[in-house]
């Protein structure tokens, strides 16, 4: 075996930190059909990363029975992570076998090891052994695709959850959003060479890792690492997301009652007093569906009084009245025992870092400085 390399010990490091989180993810109750996907997902990227020390290492070569297993799994990686997002959005699924085609194409990552497996270390086919090693690279496709529906399912339920909940804290899948974006600038400079020097993924004349303008495997090994620790730590930290059991409000289809300004005003004048008299946004867990049973209208009939007739959603309605109780206790002598955080906690806010930003965004100003400028007058 040859010395280990820093890239090396990284890759290492990172193999044992997703079998310890694949573990972990795999006995948390929150989340727990969605995380059966995430935990394919890091064992996914985990083994493709592993299978390139093996690589390095020579280990083909002195155990030819790894042959047996595949070279590795990047076309599970795109549905593993599409159907992770799929059940993260909408807790009420099942999955069902059927759905299983979805990995089938994974049997494209054993050609090559069959390949090996068959004829050994030598390469006797070369234009046929290339064309296995260049199928590897072709999965950047499947998982463009299925990113890209991801993509759109988290749209979709952001969308969604401010329509009905008001505070929505921790169940934004904004990590995901993010991870999305280190992995696409990371990969981004391996995947313009590889347009750039297309040839090497239609001329199987010669290996793939031959045909490459410059070794990027740097580059990529190290964006994987970031892209397991990125994924496991947020999947395990993500809290349970909100299971709406069906109930979607799609302000589209609810014709009748957008082509009826008259229907509005009624609802939103017995919504704002029922609001002020009972302090309803006092409860950090406020939802549509409470409303709905409280004040006996039917909830789709809330969400598009509250968007026509007052241009808002759901979650922006209920943080006015909480920023308004806010602004209220701060310049009160009743709460001056009270830090502003401790105001912003008992007025229905669960998260200083949402009552900055949306303090911010109604008044232009930090809660400090309305407090000062308030002491002044």
């Amino acid at each position: 075996m040859s010395s280990l390399s820093l890239i090396h010990i990284l890759i290492i490091s990172t193999s044992i930190h997703a079998v310890i989180f694949i573990c972990l993810i795999l006995t948390k109750q929150e989340n727990k059909k969605a995380n059966y996907f995430l935990a394919a997902l890091i064992f996914s990227l985990a083994f493709t990363l592993f299978i390139s020390l093996v690589l390095d290492q020579h280990w083909y070569d002195q155990y030819p029975a790894l042959h047996w297993l595949p070279f590795s799994l990047t076309y599970a990686i795109g549905p593993a992570f599409y159907f992770y997002i799929k059940f993260l959005t909408n807790t009420s699924l099942k999955f069902e076998r059927k759905l299983l085609w979805h990995f089938a194409p994974i049997l494209l990552n054993y050609l090559h090891s069959i390949y090996h497996l068959i004829l050994g270390r030598g390469i006797p086919y070369p234009k046929l052994h290339n064309f296995t090693e260049a199928l590897e690279i072709y999965a950047i496709i499947p998982i463009a695709i299925y990113t890209w529906f991801a993509l759109k399912l988290i749209t979709k339920y952001r969308r969604e959850i401010v329509q009905q909940l008001s505070m929505v804290d921790n169940i934004t899948l904004k990590w995901i959003k993010q991870i999305q974006w280190v992995i696409a600038i990371s990969f981004l400079p391996s995947l313009v060479f590889v347009i750039v020097d297309y040839e090497i993924l239609i001329d199987f004349s010669k290996e793939f890792s031959d045909g490459r303008l410059f070794s990027n495997d740097t580059l990529l090994h190290f964006a994987s690492v970031v892209s397991i620790y990125w994924v496991s730590i947020g999947g395990f930290r993500q809290a349970q997301t909100y299971n709406n059991k069906g109930f979607v409000i799609d302000i589209s289809q609810s014709i009748a009652i957008q082509t009826n300004p008259e229907i509005h005003q009624p609802i939103v004048e017995k919504l704002n007093k029922a609001m002020a008299e009972h302090q309803l946004y006092l409860d950090p867990t406020l939802n549509l569906k409470q409303l709905e049973e409280r004040l006996d209208i039917d909830a789709r009939s809330i969400s598009v009084a509250i968007n026509k007739g007052l241009g808002q959603n759901f979650y922006a309605y209920v943080n006015d009245f909480r920023i308004e109780e806010v602004k209220q206790r701060i310049v009160s002598d009743q709460y001056k025992h009270l830090s502003i955080l401790g105001i912003a906690l008992d007025s229905g806010f669960n998260s200083k870092a949402t009552f900055n930003r949306i303090f911010k965004e109604q008044t232009g100003l930090s809660p400090k400085e309305f407090k000062a400028r308030a002491s002044e007058n």
